[in-house]
């Protein structure tokens, strides 16, 4: 076959699947009522689900809601629901963006073979079907790699916010103010991710009729910050034993500050010496670019 023929016939499929694909993602579409309801019974933990009709869903929705029911009989097939409900993503979108990128992974070597062969340059066929499926797995594992690492940076942010908002429960308890009152009325002044959630969980748990610092504890367990449930634990034991905890409140967010201090020196540190590396590395390369000339006539 010539060469020509088989990058025209590449293109060609790829264009083809990049059209069907299109077509599946902006066509509407009516969820099945029993597999939502048999997927939303299994998940073990509850996530922000996107509650838009399919008409208002956004691209990443409507063919990550295409994908779902028809990749959960994969065995290895593993969703962070608790790091998605962290970051505020929908798992539909995740699914989208994970769907994106196998499918981009797939059509990209493909497509640089047949731009290739036109040019001249063939290539056999074997090199881009590996590369294709290689891409492919890569690219539908690396959205699990990004949003790990995103949740870990949002409960590091989360853990060295929870200082400020002790602050403000201890300075609501030395004013006079009830216990229910300096856990509710702090989370209510600020608009930053942590202070939203912990206001989210308290207006919950006042619907629900449960105590304060039992919505602490599962927001805690939720989110991953252990941090928040020491606080729950110290605000149940002032709740119920009625103990004094300002002091130990003030201890505890001192101890936090002084291990995130301790955490950025340290990584401060790190920097230095690898900055101090890469500077070693540049002037051993100038060295060698200044003496090259003689030792090549040296030579």
């Amino acid at each position: 076959m010539p060469s020509w023929l088989l990058a025209s016939l590449l293109v060609g499929a790829s264009a083809a699947a990049a059209i069907v694909c299109l077509v599946l993602v902006f066509l509407p579409t009516t969820p099945d009522l029993a597999t939502t309801i048999t997927r939303l019974h299994r998940r073990p933990v509850l996530t922000h689900e996107t509650t838009a009709a399919p008409n208002e869903q956004g691209w990443a929705e409507r063919l990550g809601s295409w994908v779902i029911p028809r990749t959960g009989w994969l065995p290895s097939m593993t969703v962070p629901y608790s790091d998605l409900d962290l970051l505020d993503l929908s798992v539909a979108r995740f699914f989208g963006m994970k769907t994106l990128g196998a499918l981009v992974g797939l059509a990209l070597p493909t497509l640089v073979a047949g731009t290739l062969s036109l040019a001249g340059t063939p290539i056999g066929l074997g090199v881009p079907v590996v590369a294709s499926l290689v891409l492919m797995v890569v690219m539908w594992l690396l959205p699990h790699v990004l949003v790990k690492r995103d949740a870990a940076e949002a409960r590091q942010r989360f853990s060295r916010a929870i200082t400020a908002y002790i602050d403000l429960v201890v300075l609501e308890r030395l004013s006079g103010a009830t216990l229910a009152s300096a856990i509710t009325e702090p989370a209510s002044i600020a608009d930053a991710p942590l202070f939203r959630r912990i206001r989210i969980a308290l207006n919950r748990s006042q619907l629900e009729r449960k105590a304060p610092w039992v919505a602490l504890r599962e927001l805690a367990r939720s989110i991953e910050v252990p941090e928040l449930k020491e606080l729950a634990d110290t605000m149940e034991l002032s709740g119920t034993k009625s103990a004094p905890i300002s002091e130990q409140l003030k201890a505890r967010a001192s101890d936090i500050r002084n291990a995130w201090l301790n955490k950025d020196i340290e990584a401060a540190g790190a920097a230095s010496e690898r900055q101090v590396a890469v500077s070693a590395l540049l002037l051993m390369c100038f060295v060698a670019f200044l003496g090259a000339p003689a030792i090549m006539q040296l030579l």
